[in-house]
């Protein structure tokens, strides 16, 4: 029969290496790279616009999220605003488009508050992440998200 000062280091060691094991698959899991070697990422929209909205939330304090894709010098941006800043969101819009024209000539901006531009541009985002899109695809999503910025 056994003691249980020999079962308790068993238990002890049992949950010891449950534990190590699942910790290190975590860590594996995550690790792991998304995309396999020689796989290349479609990005149709230029640069990455990650550095460019994280100036906008940072200069603009009222802005608490921005989202924006990009087809060639043509740059689509949607804002969110906290909720005292709501009244002004229209504003805030125009002053960061006029930012964006001041910081490069070249680039063509639109910038909107509107939470259905923000819905249709992460949709866009996300179904060029998945490489989904071919360039003539990306192309229309791109033209039908500029003729939504334009209705009032």
């Amino acid at each position: 029969m056994l003691s249980f000062k020999k079962f308790l280091p068993i238990c002890i060691g049992a949950l010891l290496l449950i534990f190590v094991t699942a910790c290190t698959n975590g860590q594996a899991l995550d690790q792991r790279s998304p995309e396999p070697f020689g796989v290349k990422q479609t990005n149709y929209a230029g640069y990455q616009q990650q550095p460019l909205n994280q100036l906008i939330i940072d200069r603009f304090e009222d802005i608490i999220e921005v989202t924006s894709v990009m087809n060639d010098e043509e740059l689509l941006m949607a804002i969110k605003v906290d909720q005292v800043a709501q009244f002004n969101e229209q504003t805030i819009a125009e002053e960061v488009e006029s930012f964006i024209k001041e910081s490069d000539q070249n680039m063509k901006p639109k910038v909107s508050s509107d939470l259905k531009v923000f819905v249709e541009i992460d949709r866009l985002k996300y179904d060029l992440a998945d490489q989904n899109l071919s360039k003539q695809e990306y192309d229309k999503a791109f033209k039908n998200l500029k003729k939504l910025l334009k209705t009032p």
